[in-house]
Order: C-alpha cells, then structure tokens, then sequence
C-alpha cells in the first residue's frame, strides 16, 4: 500500500465524506487541522473569532495570506464558509468579517483565474449568508 500523503485535496475529500456521514465533529476538527498552510490559517482566523482579544494574530495571518497562491487563497476561504456554516458566527461575526475582508483585499492582488475567482466569491457569499 502506498502512503498518501495529506494535502488539500485530500483534506477535501475528507471532509466531504465527513459531511455525508453526518461525522460534524470529524468536519470541524478537519477543517481546522493545522497540517496544511490553509488549515493553519484558518484556525488561527478561527481562534480569533472565538477570543476576539486574540486580534493582535490579525497581523501574521495577512502576511500568511500574502503567501498562498490564489487556489489556497481559494480553500481558505471555502474552509472558513464551511467551519462559519457549521457553528454559526454570532459571537465572533465582526472578527469573520474582518477575516473575510481580509482575505478579499489579499485576493484583490492576484490575477485570478476564472475558477479562483468563482470558488472565493462563493465562499465569500456564504460567510456572508450565515452571518
């Protein structure tokens, strides 16, 4: 057998399979592993949403964001409308908001093709919608 080893790919494949078998926790804890680049980025945007006197992160996360090309830009934000989707934004929907601009200024740099620019504006809708 050969290894496979985890990636975003695979990270989303999971945690779509997680999701049709209604393991939500198993969704949670994947969405915010901290394996991959965009899985740390977002539990840090996570932990700020929950511990807004955590603000003072905001700083390194947008330097992490300047890194990520524009498809892990991409999963970051799908990852964050999915985590917000599940768990709800009401104590922490202001620092979300912040987290999502910040994300969309960062992405505003980027050339972005079609498909990028599609999968952030729809997760960017869906932080929106659960808020």
């Amino acid at each position: 057998w050969k290894k496979v080893t985890p990636d975003e790919v695979s990270y989303s494949a999971a945690i779509a399979a997680s999701a049709q078998c209604n393991c939500w926790q198993q969704v949670l804890l994947l969405l915010t592993e901290r394996t991959t680049q965009t899985g740390a980025i977002v539990h840090g945007l996570r932990l700020i949403a929950e511990k807004p006197l955590c603000l003072d992160r905001a700083g390194p996360l947008r330097e992490d964001l300047t890194r990520l090309s524009p498809a892990e830009l991409t999963q970051v934000t799908w990852r964050l409308a999915k985590y917000c989707q599940l768990v709800g934004t009401s104590n922490g929907s202001q620092v979300l908001a912040a987290a999502a601009e910040m994300v969309a200024r960062v992405a505003l740099d980027y050339n972005l093709k079609l498909q990028d620019l599609s999968s952030l504006l729809w997760s960017l809708a869906s932080l929106a919608a659960t808020d």
